[in-house]
């Protein structure tokens, strides 16, 4: 199992879109998939489900955390409540998903440890999915500490519709800080280039400019998106674009940037178990 998470402290740069396309694209492929919302505004769950999420699941991520550090809210003082109590099918094949909780926010007043409740929940279920895909929240502090630490691969997401790194050299940063003192697992795949207007003078500088800067962001994907126009609707429809329009532009490139990171998680986990092995070798 491989735990991916897609961040950026800045908000409204499209990380929970990029979050619903590539689980379902990684879905559509065959991939056993789980996706998380950590992020106390829900963003991922209203985009996925109609109406109120109790009325999918009796528990969300706020449960399973909060179960986990004894703090369960449905009186059910120090029941656990694993992630596979919580999940449900979304109408994509393969993809199910864990409901987000406003609930979250609590863990930003309770000690650095509790940053271990996500990790722990994780692997217990490790045998369950192939990949699991988090949403995280646009700003710094436990919340996104915790998906961090339990997470092996971070994917950034940049909207090029302006020049400057904004919220990813704070993310590059705190990155770094969990690789030292907490997850020294943690690697940036790479950045996604989002709502990409290649013939736009300002596109332009602003991939040249983060081109610039790949020490901190590890490198941007050939395949950017830059037709948003079906991709809008996801949140009415709640489907991704490759199945709502799966004849769109947008349906294409977001085929095609799968692909690439489907290919280049591929690339990087025979290495890491490479790394493994050369390591295990070395003891003996």
């Amino acid at each position: 199992m491989t735990v991916v998470a897609l961040a950026n402290k800045k908000g409204g740069v499209g990380k929970t879109t990029m979050t619903i396309e590539l689980a379902s694209g990684f879905a559509i492929s065959g991939k056993k998939v789980l996706m998380i919302d950590f992020d106390p505004q829900c963003s991922l769950t209203n985009a996925m489900i109609k109406g109120s999420w109790s009325d999918y699941s009796q528990y969300n991520i706020g449960d399973v955390i909060f179960g986990e550090i004894n703090r369960d809210k449905r009186n059910e003082r120090g029941r656990k409540i694993s992630l596979l109590e919580a999940g449900i099918q979304t109408q994509v094949p393969n993809l199910h998903l864990i409901g987000g909780s406003t609930d979250l926010k609590l863990l930003e007043k309770m000690s650095p440890a509790t940053a271990l409740a996500l990790k722990k929940r994780i692997e217990e279920i490790k045998e369950q999915y192939d990949y699991i895909f988090i949403d995280t929240p646009p700003y710094d502090g436990t919340v996104q500490e915790s998906a961090l630490m339990a997470t092996e691969y971070v994917i950034l997401v940049y909207q090029a519709k302006a020049m400057g790194l904004e919220g990813l050299q704070e993310t590059a940063d705190t990155i770094e800080n969990i690789r030292e003192e907490a997850n020294p697992e943690l690697k940036i795949l790479g950045t996604i280039l989002n709502q990409y207007k290649s013939r736009t003078d300002l596109a332009k500088e602003a991939k040249a400019f983060l081109l610039q800067h790949t020490e901190l962001i590890a490198e941007v994907f050939e395949q950017s998106i830059g037709d948003y126009t079906a991709i809008e609707r996801n949140p009415i429809e709640k489907l991704p674009v490759t199945m709502s329009h799966p004849s769109s532009t947008a349906a294409e490139q977001v085929r095609l940037l799968t692909e690439e990171i489907m290919k280049k998680l591929k690339s990087a986990e025979r290495k890491a178990k490479s790394n493994g092995n050369l390591k295990k070798g070395a003891k003996v």
